[in-house]
């Protein structure tokens, strides 16, 4: 996962005190995004417990993972760039986010299409010209659709820098925001899930401008809050209507989330920080690591409830592990390519 950072604008602007509470969060958000991609193709037959616990990761895993990257946005005053430091800054996170999201999506949809040819391999077309030009365009039928909260966080970036300049009141944005999250959207440019995700992301604005209050709620209300999430996911289960389960699991979820991630409980053994440091890379290739450990194991492994079993906990480190690999033995060796999935 990446967040936004001071790095690449005004010079003159403050250091910040570095969030590690952030870094262990990053950590949690990108282990719930790898648990949410071991199935995304046909569901095995008989692992109904599975799929239970991923529609209810998808409630709540990408509005807590925009709410992170929204907070450091804000930490770090991103919204605040001066007119003529902004075609600077667009164009840092431009190279920021752009590049990989291009360069890794079509490693993805060149790599579907010829995988295919050995090994079972999950969504993608017939055609490598279109899945290429689905990266962007009719988004909801892109074979590497697994990137797409890059491409959103880029316009987020651009999108809210001019819009601060113009309103700067952070509820008036929000309570524009939640309305529009529920309207009818093309699946051009990623612009469903624009609107869908972006309450989560001004909301982070709000924790940031009140950022002593709301870190002493997290912290004091964490089992309160808890309760009341667990409630909501399981009344989002009944209703079945996903733009409501979006936005009360997604609301819901953050302060027990971030709360746990500033307990010491979440410092344990120092897991969660070091997943969060290694988040933007596994980020962009889980589901390539993923693909590939399942289209070699399903030679071995029957995909039905009980070779789940034995393929859950596989897939799930193919994920976390696979991308932490390819960043130590050959990201790390060049240093553009380092620098772009750090």
């Amino acid at each position: 996962m990446t967040t936004e950072t001071s790095t690449g604008t005004s010079s003159a602007r403050p250091r910040r005190e570095h969030l590690a509470d952030i870094d262990r969060a990053k950590g949690l958000g990108i282990f719930l995004v790898v648990l949410g991609h071991l199935v995304t193709g046909r569901p095995p037959e008989g692992a109904d417990w599975y799929m239970t616990l991923r529609a209810a990761i998808y409630a709540f895993h990408m509005p807590f993972f925009i709410y992170l990257s929204g907070y450091m946005f804000y930490y770090t005053a991103s919204d605040q760039i001066p007119s003529s430091g902004r075609p600077s800054f667009f164009l840092k996170r431009a190279e920021r986010l752009l590049i990989p999201f291009f360069a890794f999506g079509v490693f993805i949809v060149i790599g579907k299409h010829v995988a295919a040819n050995f090994i079972h391999v999950d969504n993608y077309s017939n055609s490598i010209f279109a899945d290429i030009v689905n990266l962007f365009w009719d988004t909801r039928a892109s074979a590497a659709k697994s990137v797409w909260y890059i491409f959103v966080l880029f316009e987020y970036t651009v999108v809210l820098v001019i819009v601060h300049a113009i309103v700067s009141n952070r509820v008036l944005l929000l309570l524009i925001s939640i309305p529009l999250s529920v309207l009818p959207v093309l699946p051009i440019l990623y612009a469903d899930r624009f609107f869908l995700y972006l309450p989560f992301f001004l909301f982070a604005g709000l924790a940031v401008q009140r950022r002593e209050r709301w870190t002493a709620f997290v912290d004091r209300y964490l089992w309160i809050n808890l309760i009341i999430f667990a409630a909501a996911i399981i009344v989002t289960r009944v209703i079945a209507n996903y733009n409501l389960s979006i936005l009360l699991c997604g609301f819901l979820s953050i302060p027990v989330l971030h709360g746990f991630c500033r307990r010491k409980i979440s410092e344990v053994g120092g897991v969660l920080a070091i997943l969060g440091g290694f988040s933007f890379v596994i980020y962009l290739l889980n589901t390539v690591a993923i693909g590939l450990a399942k289209g070699v194991l399903l030679f071995f492994v029957p995909w039905d409830g009980s070779g789940f079993f034995l393929l859950f906990p596989l897939l799930l480190a193919a994920g976390i592990l696979g991308p932490v690999v390819a960043k130590a033995l050959i990201f790390r060796r060049v240093p553009y390519l380092d620098r772009l999935t750090t």
